[in-house]
Formats: structure tokens, C-alpha cells, sequence
């Protein structure tokens, strides 16, 4: 009995620094400190090819850390938990897969078992806390990284600000990029607004630094996400369901095209605004890259170059030795075509959608903490930032973990 009760003991500490080691790392705090520390002038193609020890190291300890929890707690062992996930599973086994047909098989397999490192660490968090807590604590720790980052500008702003060149200024605090921040500062603002407007105090005080660090970001396109994200918890907070009506199915397919509806109409007025004031709504920059890319993606168009391959293989050398090193396509989807073709993007919107969907029926029913209109806004502010940038699948990027906690919350489980 003693030695069943130290064990006890001993995997809940092991729980509880996974939990710790895993939000430092994938909230890029242990990257930030490794930076600050050793600093480095490596190129954008040095760095990609070799990596840091932060990288190499992390991704494992996560992966049997959370394998050991949960067979230890006899999760895998049982069929209904094979039963409630097998659908995700088609992502990380797809890239692997894709090492098969890879054009740089060595990278393919390192970029899975990244993935997969991601995959399990969601899936860790989804198995052993409820999915209304673990949307709150994201909330709460994305806050608590503005805050910090807004302290360390105070002691040392070089650390945490952008200086030179056209983004000079720009706040970029603890989570290493400042769009990949500013993408985060908006998800942070869409989970903690349903307590803000209940007066939790909490919320409150995280909410405010997470807003200042949104808006020194310079980032159009995060502020942009972020009232995506509150004007959709909004949205469904006053809308009139009445749950228990019999024609609840009418009422959400309803709500739902008047959400598409008040979308669109908000997407012209701001396209209308562009144009009464002469300004050019397009992303030129981005829109030239896709052009150039564009050859690329049609030239394997099906199953595509294997999963993070194509800008470490020679396949995009010419396009390196003309354009110079950009590390992605600054578009997801065009990205997930370059890794796994058409096959790879039809599994992994398919998969998104059908999340969407899941979250979106059960708004009706939901607590006031929103957390159904919430996990249906962060799949709308991951779907439409992956459009400028590359989120879906990156295993580097903050909101793809967190789009991972969603997805699992939606298709796998209501918590436990």
C-alpha cells in the first residue's frame, strides 16, 4: 500500500510538470529564455535545417511523458478511447505516411514526430481536464505572457520590441513572433471576454495587459481576429435560443446563416471603405508569394512534397536563389498543399469543419463561460488567419495547439 501511494504521488507530479513544461514550451516561453540568453546569428535556412536544443529536445520529453501518463492511468488501453479519437489520429499519421513519398524523408520524420509531440499534448490535456477549465487556463496564461512581456519591456525594451526596419517599434513581448503573438493576444481576448462581461475580476485584470499587448504589436490583421472573435461569442451570448423547443435544429441552422449573413455584409462594408478611401485592401506582398509558389504546388499537386520537405529540399533551391529563404508560404493552405497535396488539405479542413460543426450544436446549451461559442470562434479566427499566415498544421505556431485542444474538446470528449 505504501508503495502504491508513493507512485500515486509521484505520476501526479509527473502530470503536474508536463503541464508546466508544456504550456512553457509551446507558448514559447523556454524559447524566449533560451534567445535571450544565447543569442544567435544563424540565417532563417541555417536555423530551419539545424534547430535549437529547445526544439530537439522538448517535442521528445513531451511525447513520453504524456505516452507514460496516459497508459499509466489506462487511457490507450481501452477501446473507447480509440473510439472517441480515431478520427484525429489521421493527421500525425499522415505525415508520416508522407515520409514514404518525401523528397527530404530525414526532415519528413523529424516535422512528425514534431507533430505528433503537439498532437499528444493536446490530447493529454483534453483526457484529464474538463474542456471549460482548460479553455479558461489558456486564457489566463496568454494574458500572464502579455503581462510579463509588458514588465520586461519596462526593465529592457530591446528584448520585447522590434528595432529597425519597417516593423520598428513593433511589441513582440515573450512569444517570439510578432504576428504569431498578436494571433494569440486575439484568441487570449476571445476566451476571457465571456468573464470580463460577468464582472469576473480575474479575467479583467488579464484582459486589459492582453489588450495593450495587442495593440503595441502594430498588427491590423490581429486586431482584425480579435473582433472576429469577441463579435462571434457576442453574437451567440444574445442570441435568442430557446432550448427547449422542439425546433432547436431550425434555431441553429438559422443562427448560423444569419452569423454567415452578418460575416459577409461586414466583409463588403469594410471592402466598400477601402474603396471610398482609395486604399488597397489587398496583401500584395503575400498575394507575389503565392504567385511564385504557385508552380511549385501544381507541379505535385496531389499528395505534394512530404510534410516539411519542400524548403529544405532542392525542390525549392531556385526559388531560394532567386527570392531568398522565407521559411513558408505565409498561407496555410497553400503550405499543407506543398506537405500533403490536395489528399492532405481535403483531411485536414474536412476534420476542422466537422470540429466546427460539433461546437456549433451545442451552443445552445452551453454554461455562461460560452465555452461552445468560444471554441466555434477559435476555429473561425485559426481559419481565417491561416489565410495570411501559415497556422494549419504548423507544430510551431501557439494557435494550432490551441486549434488541437478544440478540436479534441469538439470530436473526442467533454472533459473528465
Amino acid at each position: 500500500m505504501v508503495f502504491k501511494f508513493n507512485l500515486q504521488i509521484k505520476v501526479s507530479t509527473i502530470m503536474t510538470v508536463l503541464l508546466i513544461f508544456g504550456f512553457l514550451y509551446y507558448f514559447k516561453v523556454l524559447n524566449f529564455i533560451y534567445g535571450f540568453i544565447f543569442s544567435s546569428d544563424q540565417s532563417l535556412l541555417d536555423a530551419s535545417l539545424e534547430g535549437n536544443p529547445v526544439n530537439k529536445f522538448s517535442g521528445s520529453i513531451v511525447i513520453l511523458l504524456v505516452i507514460f501518463c496516459l497508459y499509466y492511468n489506462k487511457v490507450i488501453q481501452t477501446a473507447t478511447f480509440w473510439r472517441q479519437t480515431y478520427l484525429m489520429w489521421i493527421l500525425p499519421l499522415f505525415c508520416f505516411l508522407s515520409i514514404i513519398w518525401s523528397v527530404e524523408p530525414l526532415y519528413t520524420f523529424k516535422r512528425s514526430i514534431a507533430i505528433l509531440a503537439v498532437f499528444l499534448f493536446a490530447l493529454h490535456l483534453v483526457t484529464f481536464y474538463k474542456s471549460i477549465d482548460l479553455l479558461r487556463f489558456i486564457g489566463y496564461v496568454i494574458g500572464m505572457c502579455a503581462t510579463v512581456g509588458l514588465l520586461i519591456a519596462l526593465i529592457s525594451p530591446s528584448a520585447v520590441f522590434i528595432e529597425g526596419g519597417i516593423r520598428g517599434g513593433a511589441f513582440v513581448g515573450i512569444l517570439s513572433d510578432k504576428n504569431a503573438g498578436a494571433r494569440a493576444y486575439a484568441i487570449g481576448l476571445t476566451i476571457l471576454f465571456p468573464y470580463f462581461i460577468n464582472k469576473d475580476i480575474k479575467s479583467t485584470l488579464l484582459i486589459i495587459p492582453t489588450f495593450i499587448a495587442l495593440c503595441l504589436s502594430q498588427s491590423a490583421s490581429g486586431i482584425a481576429l480579435a473582433g472576429i472573435g469577441i463579435a462571434t461569442v457576442l453574437f451567440f451570448s444574445i442570441y435568442p435560443y430557446e432550448r427547449n423547443s422542439q425546433n432547436i435544429l431550425r434555431q441553429i441552422i438559422f443562427s448560423f446563416l444569419l452569423f454567415i449573413i452578418i460575416g459577409l455584409f461586414i466583409y463588403l462594408a469594410k471592402e466598400i471603405a477601402f474603396y471610398i478611401l482609395e486604399r488597397d485592401s489587398d496583401l500584395t506582398d503575400r498575394k507575389l508569394i503565392w504567385e511564385i509558389i504557385q508552380p511549385y504546388v501544381d507541379s505535385k499537386s496531389m499528395l505534394g512534397y512530404g510534410f516539411g520537405a519542400f524548403w529544405t529540399s532542392i525542390s525549392a533551391q531556385d526559388f531560394i536563389d532567386r527570392w531568398g529563404f522565407i521559411g513558408n508560404a505565409h498561407n496555410g493552405y497553400i503550405e499543407t498543399k506543398l506537405d500533403g497535396g490536395i489528399v492532405f488539405l481535403i483531411l485536414t479542413t474536412s476534420l476542422i469543419f466537422y470540429s466546427a460543426i460539433k461546437s456549433f450544436i451545442r451552443i445552445p446549451f452551453e454554461s455562461i463561460a460560452r465555452e461552445s461559442s468560444v471554441s466555434f470562434a477559435i476555429i473561425v479566427i485559426v481559419l481565417v488567419a491561416n489565410t495570411i499566415g501559415y497556422v494549419i498544421p504548423n507544430y510551431r505556431a501557439l494557435d494550432f495547439f490551441i486549434l488541437l485542444v478544440v478540436m479534441f474538446s469538439s470530436i473526442s470528449f467533454k472533459g473528465n
